[in-house]
């Protein structure tokens, strides 16, 4: 498989886990769909889509709020931001948390 196919290929399991976690996220499921998220940006320096980062970023707040694991969620976003710091939707859940 060709590198651009190899990278269609992870692009489309990103979105496979994203879809996944919303899911998850409706079925009220914290735990599972956290797992999605975390799994999904685990691809964030090879992903091109910044909305899809933003959609991540903004759902993962929700599965550590829900479950009462602010330090967690602050934990998280902090070091996430020490990465990125100009994913400002990292900013926005660690406030939540907070």
């Amino acid at each position: 498989m060709s590198r651009s196919g190899s990278e269609a290929e992870s692009t489309a399991i990103v979105y496979q886990l994203i879809h996944e976690a919303h899911a998850h996220l409706l079925s009220e499921q914290y735990d599972k769909a956290r797992a999605r998220l975390l799994q999904a940006l685990d691809s964030r320096d090879r992903l091109q889509d910044p909305t899809a980062i933003e959609y991540i970023l903004t759902s993962l707040d929700a599965p550590w709020l829900f479950t009462e694991r602010y330090q967690d969620a602050i934990s998280f976003f902090t070091e996430y931001i020490s990465r990125y710091p100009d994913d400002s939707a990292a900013y926005g859940g660690r406030a939540a948390a907070l």
